[in-house]
């Protein structure tokens, strides 16, 4: 059985080969709680259906970019602002990260 610690100062988590766990609890004002274990996802996904080697994956070719304004019009702006940052600025990319 592991050990259970609680952190009062950063710790450095490292990644060896065993998932990551943690617990999340939340308790509110209002009599409200909750409590999330999360576990790190898996490093290679092996699915035994697909005739893919995972060293054959690429990155996918689209990604879905998503906007977010006030208003319509507003909208329709931020969007012709990207359109037209990226149609002139050929090394600019997008990350996720």
């Amino acid at each position: 059985m592991a050990s259970i610690e609680i952190p009062t100062t950063l710790q450095k988590w490292s990644a060896d080969e065993k998932p990551r766990l943690a617990g999340v609890s939340s308790f509110g004002f209002g009599g409200t709680n909750a409590h999330v274990i999360l576990e790190s996802a898996p490093q290679e996904v092996k699915n035994k259906k697909s005739k893919v080697k995972s060293e054959d994956v690429c990155e996918r070719p689209r990604h879905i970019f998503t906007l977010s304004a006030k208003c319509e019009n507003a909208l329709q702006e931020l969007g012709r602002n990207y359109e037209e940052f990226l149609s002139t600025n050929s090394t600019a990319t997008i990350d996720s990260k």
